[in-house]
């Protein structure tokens, strides 16, 4: 029985040399690379809590450096978005434009004043000669459901003049249903547990990441700690009506439009202005859901009078441009791509009174 406690305990201080031991090796390592542990490591779940109203937010007042290979600052202000610090109640000299989407607006692979939102307020400042602001309103895996609850309740009562709406690729990968659907009770990066650990543990949060993202064991990790939290139990009908492929491609198409037309029309009853953009995106990657989503975003432009930029009209090969990191994320060619498209887009439609 001795031999046994004492196997024990000679394990679970071996556990905690080791765990103890690697936490200290990976801060000395980021210490050296100028970079912020463990944000670096697995900067969605550390950036992101908990919020009823439009999935999760961003942990505001925040500035790291993130990524040892190619270090690169990342600031939330006080409100919750990638910008700088600004005065809810505008000042009378000031246009403001609020930038919405994923991932792809939000930017993760530059730094702050490489992504094309902040670039879209430097280049108008330049052009036009008054000052611009352009905030960052991107999240990770955000669709436009989350878009008009963040719109509505976080946006509309800091007096933007203009949004612009760059997300389709997010809502073309999602599963919902007429029984189920985003705003059920899902939290992306909801989990407390992991969350804790992610933001305190640069061992743990280094794991985390590449056993969830990266390395082949995502199957399983994801059983053993799940990062999303559901409120409510997902419903039998629910799973039925997501086999048909056919049936939930229409009803994704719908609820787009319909979430669409939503911020759209409490834009308008708002006087606030809205630039539609398609995104940029890797040509193997455009599958039919997520061509079928971009037809109703064009569609909608026609139907609500509200001017878009169509990136397929300039029939470039993203890829081949050296336009994108990954699938759907900008490169910094990308963004100085889009931010001067979006620039000239909002000068020629007049949008800057």
């Amino acid at each position: 029985m001795k031999n046994v406690v004492f196997t024990i305990i000679a394990l679970f201080m071996s556990l905690v040399i080791f765990v103890a031991g690697g936490e200290i090796l990976i801060r000395l390592y980021d210490h050296m690379k100028g970079v912020t542990p463990p944000y670096t490591h697995n900067l969605p779940e550390c950036i992101a809590v908990p919020n009823g109203y439009f999935n999760f937010d961003l942990q505001p007042n925040l500035k790291v450096m993130y990524d040892s290979y190619n270090p690169r600052k990342f600031s939330i202000n006080r409100w919750g978005f990638r910008a700088d610090d600004y005065d809810p109640v505008k000042p009378k000299d000031i246009y403001r434009i609020f930038c919405f989407g994923g991932s792809s607006t939000f930017d993760p692979y530059v730094g702050d004043e490489r992504s094309w939102a902040a670039q879209v307020g430097t280049k108008l400042s330049s052009a036009l000669g008054r000052k611009v602001e352009s905030i960052n309103a991107g999240r990770y895996g955000y669709t436009m459901a989350e878009i008009v609850s963040l719109f509505y309740h976080r946006v509309l009562r800091h007096q933007p003049d203009l949004i612009i709406i760059y997300s389709t690729y997010n809502d073309a990968h999602i599963e919902i249903s007429p029984y189920y659907s985003r705003d059920d009770g899902v939290q992306m990066y909801g989990s407390p547990l992991l969350s804790f650990l992610n933001k305190h543990s640069a061992f743990f949060a280094y794991f985390d990441f590449r056993l969830r993202s990266i390395w082949p064991t995502s199957s399983w990790y994801v059983k053993l700690l799940p990062s999303h939290i559901y409120v409510k139990k997902i419903p039998p009908e629910h799973e039925k009506f997501i086999t048909d492929k056919q049936q939930l491609e229409r009803y994704l198409a719908d609820t787009y439009r319909r979430h669409l037309k939503t911020v759209i029309h409490m834009a308008k009853d708002n006087n606030v202005q809205v630039l539609l953009s398609t995104q940029v995106i890797d040509n193997s990657f455009y599958t039919p859901v997520k061509r079928r989503i971009t037809d109703v975003m064009r569609e909608v432009s026609k139907e609500e009078n509200v001017p878009i930029l169509d990136f397929d009209t300039f029939n470039i090969d993203p890829a081949k441009e050296k336009l994108l990191y990954t699938y759907v994320h900008l490169s910094p060619k990308g963004c100085d791509y889009v931010s001067d498209k979006m620039a000239d887009a909002v000068i020629k439609n007049g949008m800057i009174r």
